[in-house]
């Protein structure tokens, strides 16, 4: 039987659970309305009020009966939206394509709502903007910029990131108090030892999310990145086919960074075995250079900055592919492999530095990493664990 803290345990993690689904609603592209059968609204997200121009003092509160008028005045029709908006509160639910009065088109679609029982509980509309949907590819919608995709991405993966974390951290505790529970010995710790493995592996997938996000943490160190690249070679060495040829030129300058070890080590693995993955045919090559340039060239002796250039012959990316590459989820691999191009960017972007990629198909590609130079940092001792 469960006990009373096993009970208010469970009722807080739902209710954390039912407040962060709440979270992602409210983040969502879409436009979302739900009411009762009672037609008392329940559920309305900002991207209502913005998609149908609606003063939030103006849609009412939890529990206020709908007033239809009210979300139709953004519509060029307002009697054919409250027409067919009368009627799915009425009838069979269905949908209605619709001009607002800024000429943007919505595609409105009303949904049944079910209890537990299976009877019906109320209903929801949705609205959505057509230009997303013409999107061939489904990664950006057309009506809405690069830069509001992107925003809203990240707020998602931040929220998703901070979440996880606090279910993971319940999650490891029970875990462990399973196992001071078991004697030495007993079969069902190999099973929780697995467990932690996988924990550790989500723990991991949740740190990347918040560096996209820009909210990871950075244990900043000075790095050498003639040494970071060439120790990271030397990790990759028998991963390296024997018909691809890697060549490695250090800067004859220092080439120091002020930056998270791990994390600068983690994308030159990433960025490394993407142009390993590229290369299909014979007489493959890449190119690693770091170099330092001055940020005002008529002021050499004053700041600095340090790229690294990671150039390979493979197979290249079209136009298309490189508009996307730095979106999360994107990828054209089959099965994916450490960080997306996403987490990487977030990581540079979180040491104040740029990513860019040039690609031809058909002949290559080159990744340009520029970070500042900074001497002003602690000096650790370099980690002997294997990368």
């Amino acid at each position: 039987e469960l006990n009373s803290w096993d009970r208010s345990e469970g009722a807080r993690l739902l209710k954390e659970e039912n407040r962060f689904l709440l979270e992602l609603l409210d983040i969502s592209e879409n436009g979302l309305l739900v009411c009762d059968k009672e037609g008392q609204i329940t559920y309305f997200n900002q991207t209502l009020l913005d998609l149908l121009r609606v003063k939030e003092e103006n849609m009412g509160s939890i529990g206020d009966e709908l007033n239809p008028e009210t979300i139709s005045g953004g519509f060029a029709n307002r009697a054919c939206f409250l027409s067919w908006f009368h009627a799915t509160r009425r009838e069979n639910p269905s949908q209605l394509l619709i001009e607002t009065k800024e000429g943007e088109e919505l595609l409105c679609k009303c949904k049944r709502l079910y209890d537990r029982e299976g009877l019906e509980a109320g209903r929801a509309w949705v609205f959505t903007r057509v230009c997303q949907l013409r999107d061939s590819k489904g990664v950006l919608g057309g009506c809405s910029d690069k830069k509001n995709y992107q925003k809203t991405l990240t707020k998602m993966a931040a929220s998703i990131a901070h979440r996880l974390n606090n279910v993971l951290t319940a999650v490891q505790g029970h875990l462990e108090l399973a196992k001071m529970r078991l004697e030495a010995g007993s079969p069902p710790l190999a099973n929780i030892e697995m467990a932690e493995c996988a924990l550790a592996r989500v723990a991991d997938i949740g740190r990347e999310m918040l560096f996209y996000s820009g909210g990871g943490r950075l244990d900043s160190c000075l790095v050498d990145m003639n040494d970071m690249v060439s120790d990271v070679l030397a990790s990759l060495g028998k991963s390296i086919p024997p018909w691809i040829h890697v060549k490695f030129s250090p800067s004859s300058e220092p080439a120091t960074v002020c930056a998270d070890r791990d994390k600068i080590q983690r994308i030159l693995v990433c960025l490394i075995k993407n142009a390993l993955e590229a290369i299909k045919a014979p007489n493959g090559e890449i190119e690693l250079m770091v170099r330092t340039r001055h940020t005002l060239p008529t002021r050499p002796n004053e700041t600095k900055e340090i790229v690294l250039e990671i150039k390979d012959n493979g197979r290249g990316m079209d136009q298309e592919t490189l508009e996307h590459v730095f979106d999360p989820f994107f990828s054209t691999k089959m099965i994916g492999h450490g960080m997306s191009m996403a987490t990487v960017k977030g990581i540079v972007e979180a040491h104040n530095g740029s990513i860019e990629i040039d690609s031809t198909p058909g002949m290559g590609t080159v990744v340009t990493v520029v970070l500042p130079e900074n001497t002003d940092c602690p000096i650790l001792p370099t980690p002997n664990t294997p990368i």
